[in-house]
């Protein structure tokens, strides 16, 4: 019996951050973490991370904060 796994589409940015993750040798709950406070910083600015200004970087980190 052969079972199916979808096949989920990783983002550049996304495959990116695992690969230096790995390369640096971070733990895969620490992997997981970053991954999901990547994707909260890219909800808080409504579009892909990596087009952040370093005004809006502080402002996600003073709201975190709060």
């Amino acid at each position: 019996m052969n079972i199916l796994v979808p096949v989920v589409a990783v983002s550049p940015l996304r495959q990116r951050l695992i690969d230096e993750m790995d390369i640096r040798r971070f733990g895969r709950e620490t992997q997981r973490n970053y991954i999901r406070d990547v994707g909260r910083f890219a909800t808080f600015l409504g579009r892909s991370p990596d087009t952040a200004t370093a005004e809006e970087v502080r402002c996600f980190q003073v709201e975190q904060c709060e």
